[in-house]
C-alpha cells in the first residue's frame, strides 16, 4: 500500500487512492473532511516528491500554483486550484476533481478516428488553449492523456505541472535564459526538447494528438522525411483542408507553425465554417451540460430489444440510419410495431431499463452532444416540466434550440440533416417531425394533436 494512503493533510484532506506518479510528483485522490456532507466530496492533491525537492524546482512549482489558479477561476475547462501549501519539505497543491475519461480512452492504437471527430477535437482543444497563450501561459504536456472528456462532453486540458509563463525564466545566466525540458516524447517538439519552448510547441504537440487520432499510430510510429517533416497525408484519406492545417501545425521548425492555438482555431473556422458557424435563423447554444451518473457496460441485448445494431450505425457515424433504428427499437421495446405510433400510455409504460440503454448509446458515440438526456437538459432549462401537462411552449423553445425550427417553421422529417455537426439535442429525430402542423407520433403513420404530443413528451423524460 502506498505510503500515502490514509493521510490527512492539514487536518482536512484524507488521501484515500494514488492517481499517478511522473518526474514532478505524485497525484491522489482526497476526501475533503471539512465539506458537511456525506459522501465527502474529493477532491485531486498533487505533491513535490521529496527526491526533487531543490529551491528552483520548489520555486516552479509555486509558480505552477499561482498560475493554475488565475487560469481555472476564469475558464471552466481547466480544473480550479482550491488550496496551495507546503507540509515539511514538501508541496501540495489541491484541485477539483474532474469526472471523465482522458482522450486515450478514445485515441486508441490502430484505430483511425473519423475527420469530423478530429476537426471537433481541435476546435475544442484550441480554444481553451487559445486562452492560455492569452494569459502568457505554455502548457508544454498536450497529448491525449492531458485532455479529459468531462461528462458533459466539454474537453479539459489537465496537468499543468509543465507550465511556464512566458515572461519569467527558471534560470538565467548571463544573457542566456535555459527552462527545464519538460514534455513527452513524440509530442514535444525540437525547440521544446532543448528547453525553449513556445506557444507553438503547443500547437505541434496537439497537431500530433490529432495525427494520432487520424492515423491510429503513437507519433513515434510516423517516419519523417529528410527534411524531419512527419510523414503521415498517405496513411489517412481527410480533405486538404484538414490536411493543410495539421501539416503546418507539425512543422519542424518552430516558425513555420501557427505561432499560437488562437490562429489555429482561426484557420479551422475559416476551413471548416459549416461545422463551426451555424445556418442562418438557427439559435446557437452552448454544449448543454447534461449531467450523467456513471454507469455498467452497456447491455446489448436483453429480452425486449437488440440494441447491437444500433451500437455499430452510431459507431460508425451512420447518423440517419441509427435515427432510424432507434424508431424501431422504441416500437419494438413496447410492442407496437404494427401500429408504427405511440401515444401517452405507450410513453407512460415504457420501459425505463431500454430507453436509457437507447440513450447511453447516443450519448456515447456523440461525446454526450445527442441523445434523449441532451434533449431532456434543454427542455427542463426553457421551464418544461417533467410531468404529463400540456407544454407547447416550451417544445417550440426546444425545436428552436436544437434546430428542428428553420426560419420560423418546423422541418419535416426529410429536411432534416444528419450529421455530427448539428446541435446539441438535434439527435435522435424520431421525436420532432412535423407534417401540416400536427406532430407525428414519433412517426409517419399517425399524427397527435400538439395537446397530445407535449404530455407524450413530458412522460418518456421523466423516465431518463
Amino acid at each position: 500500500m502506498n505510503s500515502m494512503i490514509n493521510t490527512i493533510l492539514q487536518s482536512r484532506y484524507k488521501i484515500i487512492q494514488q492517481l499517478g506518479k511522473g518526474g514532478f510528483g505524485e497525484t491522489y485522490i482526497a476526501e475533503d473532511l471539512h465539506i458537511p456532507s456525506h459522501p465527502k466530496p474529493r477532491c485531486v492533491v498533487k505533491r513535490l516528491q521529496p527526491a526533487v525537492i531543490e529551491p528552483e524546482i520548489s520555486r516552479l512549482f509555486e509558480q505552477e500554483a499561482q498560475i493554475l489558479y488565475n487560469l481555472g477561476k476564469n475558464h471552466d475547462q481547466i480544473p480550479s486550484l482550491s488550496a496551495y501549501f507546503q507540509e515539511g519539505n514538501q508541496f501540495y497543491l489541491i484541485q477539483d476533481l474532474v469526472i471523465g475519461n482522458d482522450l486515450s480512452q478514445e485515441i486508441t492504437p490502430s484505430k483511425k478516428l473519423s475527420e469530423t471527430y478530429v476537426i471537433k477535437l481541435l476546435q475544442d482543444v484550441s480554444m481553451v488553449l487559445a486562452f492560455v497563450h492569452q494569459n502568457n501561459v505554455i502548457h508544454r504536456d498536450i497529448k491525449p492523456q492531458n485532455i479529459i472528456r468531462r461528462q458533459d462532453g466539454k474537453l479539459l486540458l489537465i496537468d499543468f505541472g509543465a507550465v511556464k509563463q512566458v515572461k519569467q525564466t527558471v534560470l538565467k545566466s548571463g544573457l542566456t535564459s535555459k527552462t527545464i525540458s519538460i514534455g513527452t516524447p513524440g509530442y514535444t517538439p525540437s525547440e521544446q526538447a532543448m528547453g525553449r519552448p513556445k506557444y507553438s510547441s503547443d500547437v505541434y504537440a496537439l497537431g500530433m494528438t490529432a495525427i494520432q487520432a487520424l492515423t491510429g499510430k503513437f507519433p513515434h510510429e510516423l517516419p519523417e522525411d529528410n527534411n524531419d517533416e512527419i510523414i503521415w497525408r498517405n496513411l489517412v484519406n481527410v480533405s486538404d483542408n484538414l490536411a493543410i492545417i495539421l501539416t503546418k501545425m507539425v512543422k519542424f521548425r518552430s516558425g513555420e507553425r501557427y505561432e499560437n492555438a488562437g490562429l489555429v482555431l482561426q484557420a479551422l473556422n475559416q476551413a471548416f465554417s459549416s461545422v463551426a458557424t451555424p445556418q442562418k435563423n438557427q439559435v446557437v447554444i452552448p454544449q448543454v451540460a447534461v449531467t450523467i451518473p456513471s454507469q455498467p457496460a452497456i447491455k446489448l441485448q436483453n429480452s425486449k430489444a437488440d440494441f447491437r445494431k444500433l451500437d455499430q450505425l452510431l459507431s460508425e457515424e451512420k447518423w440517419k440510419e441509427a435515427d432510424q433504428e432507434t424508431k424501431q427499437l422504441i416500437l419494438k421495446c413496447v410492442k407496437r410495431e404494427k401500429e408504427v405510433w405511440l401515444d401517452v400510455d405507450s410513453c407512460r409504460n415504457f420501459p425505463q431499463e431500454e430507453l436509457r440503454i437507447i440513450d447511453q448509446l447516443w450519448l456515447k458515440y456523440s461525446q454526450n452532444r445527442f441523445g434523449f438526456s441532451v434533449q431532456k437538459q434543454i427542455w427542463v432549462d426553457n421551464g418544461g416540466k417533467l410531468d404529463s401537462g400540456y407544454d407547447w411552449d416550451t417544445y417550440r423553445k426546444l425545436g428552436h434550440k436544437v434546430g428542428w425550427i428553420k426560419g420560423g417553421y418546423w422541418l419535416n422529417y426529410s429536411q432534416l440533416t444528419f450529421n455530427a455537426n448539428a446541435l446539441p439535442g438535434y439527435l435522435p429525430a424520431v421525436f420532432g417531425c412535423v407534417v401540416g402542423g400536427w406532430f407525428i407520433g414519433f412517426f409517419e403513420c399517425r399524427t397527435l394533436s400538439e395537446v397530445e404530443w407535449g404530455k407524450a413528451r413530458a412522460v418518456l423524460f421523466s423516465l431518463l
